[in-house]
């Protein structure tokens, strides 16, 4: 029950203080009360953490790319394991989504804007929680940050291993 009224008043204090909650996030340290991230303030508002009826954690991307472990800057490149992944690419909307088959976090989307930035993740973890970076006493055993596509927005399935250019035709279908 205290979990939730500090949720609450988290939530709260995020809405006040930053307005909506735009994007959210990905990662996970290795056991509950680890050390927050350096050169954030010590507060779930200042991250825009919460954490939804699904036990997911939802942390502004600021934060999230902050964390020395989640690799923002790792451009989209074909998996070595492509062949256990698929690729939509939603052109109308800019946006590439990654979804693994296999592992913790398989059927979770992994976003690429038009041009291979990454901009979006949702994660799970089966061995440890994900924790707010600047409150760790915040936590779920999923992670989202970051931008994703809409349900307007119309995808093409690409194949895991496709390399041609965004968005990929509807013909680039893989196996």
């Amino acid at each position: 029950m205290w979990r939730r009224a500090f949720l609450v008043l988290a939530a709260c204090a995020a809405f006040a203080c930053h307005g909506p909650p735009g994007q959210i996030a990905d990662a996970a340290p290795d056991h509950p009360g680890a050390e927050a991230a350096p050169d954030l303030p010590p507060d779930a508002a200042a991250c825009e953490c919460r954490v939804d009826d699904t036990d997911t954690l939802l942390l502004s991307w600021a934060c999230y790319c902050q964390l020395p472990f989640v690799g923002c800057d790792v451009p989209l490149a074909v998996p070595a394991d492509c062949a256990q992944r698929s690729r939509i690419d939603y052109g109308g909307c800019g946006f590439t989504v990654i979804t693994a088959s296999t592992g913790a976090s398989a059927g979770l989307p992994t976003v690429y804007d038009a041009t291979g930035k990454l901009v979006g993740r949702v994660s799970h973890s089966e061995t440890s929680v994900y924790q707010c970076p600047s409150a760790p006493n915040v936590w779920g055993s999923n992670i989202r940050a970051g931008q994703f596509p809409t349900a307007a927005c119309g995808g093409v399935s690409c194949g895991g291993c496709y390399t041609g250019p965004f968005p990929c035709a509807a013909d680039a279908g893989g196996p």
